[in-house]
């Protein structure tokens, strides 16, 4: 069901149409977050929204060192909008960025206690497709790994 929401931070925590995504609330006090954000407004899917952005919350929040520091900012670029979430990523590799969005892929299978799959991403990808945005991944010289969900606004030409 498309609506309009809102998009923005409220008391440290990232706000999607009325409801605060505090999930990740206790393990994201062992890290540190920097939150930036502007004002919007989008007409789209709010639960498919909130459901893509509480999993890549929640996988930087997983898996980030203790005490590093995640960022997450939410802005306007080229008449649309970009919502950006970087943590230092220690074991990845350039070559696995590629394959972040596969089904089942994991890059340690050993970490199955964690009672992740490997389905995260590759559904966060089926849903921003439907919803006609653009989840990339990138990752840095200095091993951050940066999430970002790109769009366009309702009233972008």
């Amino acid at each position: 069901m498309v609506a309009s929401c809102g998009v923005g931070f409220y008391a440290g925590y990232l706000v999607v149409g009325n409801q605060l995504l505090k999930e990740h609330k206790a393990e994201m006090a062992k890290l540190q977050a920097a939150w930036e954000a502007e004002k919007a407004s989008l007409d789209t899917d709010v639960k498919l929204l909130r459901a893509i952005i509480s999993n890549l919350l929640g996988n930087s929040v997983e898996y980030a060192p203790a005490g590093s520091r995640i960022e997450v900012g939410f802005h306007a670029v080229d008449g649309g909008f970009e919502l950006r979430i970087a943590n230092p990523s220690n074991n990845l590799k350039p070559e696995d960025v590629p394959k972040l969005f596969d089904r089942f892929w994991r890059k340690d299978q050993a970490r199955t206690a964690s009672g992740h799959l490997g389905l995260g991403l590759s559904i966060c990808k089926s849903f921003a497709n439907l919803l006609g945005y653009e989840l990339g991944a990138t990752l840095s010289g200095s091993n951050i790994l940066v999430m970002s969900l790109r769009g366009r606004f309702s009233n972008a030409a």
